[in-house]
């Protein structure tokens, strides 16, 4: 069996990253995309033994009203499943700020606070989720998208208390017009 080794794919990457056009992040331009997400959660801060492995994909887009700083509105659809074999879906809709840093370069690092809602089987929360990410350059519109998203969850019409969730790992693409 025929087996590429994970350096020459990195080096691959990032030869081809850096040889592509840089694109702008500048004021009245737009962008969409979406992730796929994995990420392990507790439901309840005071109780690490109830553990959750979630799987989900989002779609967002958003509007730069200032170089580098936009505002965004995200969905998403996740799918958690338990350590009993449970499945349960959320469906989640959010808008916040993003901001990237110029680096000068094809590498856009990235920090996105959202403000959300939430709907599971069980009913309806809110909360935060701060995330960070870095945004590699493939063109001057197209960019593979990177990161961590964090979640603080407040229950509004469920049962349980406030819930943390650490380090949803994402990769997707986004495209800027």
């Amino acid at each position: 069996m025929f087996r590429v080794p994970g350096r020459l794919l990195a080096f691959m990457f990032i030869a081809l990253s850096s040889m592509a056009e840089k694109f702008e992040l500048s004021e009245g331009s737009m962008s969409a995309g979406g992730q796929a997400m994995l990420n392990y959660s507790s439901p309840d801060i005071s109780d690490w033994n109830a553990d959750y492995l979630n799987l989900g994909v989002a779609v967002n887009g958003g509007f730069f009203f200032l170089k580098n700083l936009a505002g965004v509105v995200d969905a998403q659809l996740t799918g958690q499943i338990s350590d009993r074999m449970e499945s349960k879906r959320r469906y989640q809709f959010a808008t916040g700020i993003w901001y990237a840093v110029d680096t000068k370069s094809n590498y856009y690092p990235y920090v996105q606070l959202l403000g959300y809602v939430s709907n599971v089987a069980s009913g309806w929360s809110a909360g935060l989720m701060p995330s960070l990410g870095l945004l590699v350059g493939l063109s001057a519109q197209l960019a593979l998208d990177f990161g961590f998203i964090s979640r603080i969850d407040f229950a509004i019409s469920r049962e349980g208390s406030t819930a943390l969730e650490l380090g949803t790992g994402f990769v997707g693409i986004r495209a800027f017009f």
